[in-house]
């Protein structure tokens, strides 16, 4: 089965980061791990310190700059969900049933900024401005829930060279 040790972190993190390290490691029976988890839980850490850092620019007043944001924190958020399953976290988001009328009330539910809703919209997703949106079928449409940030990532051209750096290392 493997030697347990006590966690060791291994490497730095950031204030949101650390906490995050902290919260988990504080709930782990024990304190102990194998090795190879204390680096998936690290995983963790770093993505959702990555996608933090992102998603506070989805809102820019700047077409581009909140795009590429958008596309960022996507990224982090896929990197950040895979990180957590594979440490045994479950972290699939519950379906979205419901109507909305707003841009707003359809991004509350779907925790997304008004803007990318917007943006859902001119690449295809079944939103009707200022009408009645069932939001089970943009859930189960083309930008669901589980698709979103596959099809972030496939838009995500201009951040590119950003992206083989935070995934291959290169």
């Amino acid at each position: 089965m493997g030697d347990l040790v006590k966690l060791k972190q291994p490497g730095s993190l950031g204030v949101e980061g650390q906490k995050v390290w902290d919260h988990l490691t504080e709930n782990i029976p024990n304190g102990i791990l194998h090795p190879v988890d204390s680096f998936v839980l690290f995983s963790i850490c770093q993505w959702w310190e990555i996608w933090l850092f992102w998603v506070k620019d989805t809102d820019d007043p700047y077409p581009h700059r909140a795009y590429r944001a958008t596309c960022m924190a996507g990224m982090a958020y896929k990197h950040l969900m895979n990180a957590a399953k594979d440490f045994g976290l479950t972290p699939d988001l519950p379906h979205v049933r419901g109507f909305a009328t707003t841009y707003e009330k359809i991004g509350k539910a779907f925790g997304e900024t008004a803007r990318a809703i917007g943006f859902w919209r001119r690449q295809g997703a079944p939103i009707i401005p200022r009408g009645k949106n069932d939001l089970a079928e943009i859930d189960d449409g083309e930008l669901s829930t589980c698709n979103r940030n596959q099809w972030l990532q496939e838009q995500a051209t201009i951040t590119r060279p950003l992206y083989a750096v935070l995934v291959d290392g290169s």
